[in-house]
């Protein structure tokens, strides 16, 4: 009677996954035996199934198709293209002296000047565009905080 509570005790654990190789073969062992317990027998025909189908093997050919290379210079001729172009595209061969200097500077101060002042203009207009905005948002905080101060 220990023995079939080990039994039991296993196999729970061989249907929840938890089982370990040794138990799952003291398992296989006991229900291909002759001493299995009556109430237990509903068990043999599993275990008897998975000793079968551990026999079984494929006898059948198989055959793989053999893959050939119908342009096996065409991943060379790919990679060629790719380092030419990127050559192309880095070195382009339009510079000139006056254009490998130039960052976005301009040569007269009267237009630098200009367009700062350009630059700075809209930069507060959008400035005064958001403290709007944030007027009525304190405008909306003192609202809620009366409602919210007089619970």
């Amino acid at each position: 009677m220990e023995s079939n509570k080990h039994i039991e005790a296993w196999l729970e654990a061989y249907f929840e996954g938890e089982s370990t190789l040794e138990q799952e073969q003291k398992l296989r062992a006991y229900f291909t035996g002759d001493t299995v317990a009556p109430y237990l027998e509903k068990y043999i025909p599993l275990f008897a199934a998975f000793a079968e189908a551990k026999q079984e093997r494929y006898t059948g050919e198989i055959n793989l198709p053999v893959s050939r290379k119908k342009y096996p210079w065409l991943s060379i001729a790919a990679s060629i293209l790719v380092i030419v172009g990127l050559f192309l595209f880095f070195n382009n061969r339009n510079d000139n002296a006056d254009n490998r200097n130039d960052y976005g500077t301009y040569k007269d101060p009267q237009v630098a000047a200009l367009k700062t002042k350009q630059a700075l203009f809209m930069m507060g207009s959008f400035i005064d565009q958001s403290t709007s905005r944030l007027n009525a948002l304190d405008e909306f905080e003192k609202t809620t905080d009366k409602y919210i101060n007089k619970q």
